[in-house]
């Protein structure tokens, strides 16, 4: 049973229940590069292919700040500490100097907590309401990604396989810290 004319909320549902939408659901996610340096032509794509998803752009990690630091090479040292180096401007870069490469640091280490402390969510479940598109929770909880920026990749394959005190420690710090921003967003 296709719907002609379904909104973006409308269009997720069906094909999340598989009840045949009027057209598969569109969402893009740009690069910096593109935010940066291609925005007339990424508002053109907009306009002539709107998106059917969409969130709350809360995300802790995830500023204008970071994409400013995309835009020319160089480095930046993001929320949690870590320096990132970007070669190509417009490019997220990697992590060059993991902020626990050495975990004699661990012991006075803690999260960005400030970045989710006292966040005002009262607007997210108001825009939620009004909003056509399928609305995410903007959580971007992706640990192993962020225990490979604190930790650095080969440091963290290695202390994923020795087991050791102080990774477990770093482990539940990252999972806490998630916790309470998943928890923070859907109290918004």
């Amino acid at each position: 049973m296709s719907e002609i004319g379904m909104n973006g909320r409308d269009r997720v549902k069906a094909a999340l229940e598989f009840k045949h939408p009027d057209r598969p659901p569109r969402d893009v996610w740009a690069l910096p590069y593109i935010t940066l340096f291609r925005k007339d032509e990424l508002d053109s794509l907009m306009i002539e292919y709107p998106m059917d998803i969409g969130a709350s752009q809360l995300s802790p990690g995830w500023s204008d700040e970071v994409v400013k630091s995309c835009a020319k090479a160089g480095h930046y040292t993001d929320e949690w500490g870590s320096v990132w180096y970007v070669g190509q401007p417009g490019v997220i870069g990697e992590v060059k100097e993991p902020v626990l490469a050495d975990w004699s640091v661990l012991v006075k280490y803690q999260p960005p907590w400030h970045l989710i402390r006292n966040r005002d969510l009262s607007h997210v479940n108001k825009s939620c309401e009004q909003s056509t598109q399928f609305m995410l929770s903007d959580v971007t909880a992706r640990p192993f990604e962020r225990l490979q920026f604190l930790r650095g990749t080969e440091n963290l394959y290695i202390d994923i396989i020795s087991g050791a005190t102080e990774f477990l420690t770093l482990l539940e710090m990252v999972h806490e810290f998630y916790l309470v921003v998943s928890h923070a967003d859907m109290d918004g």
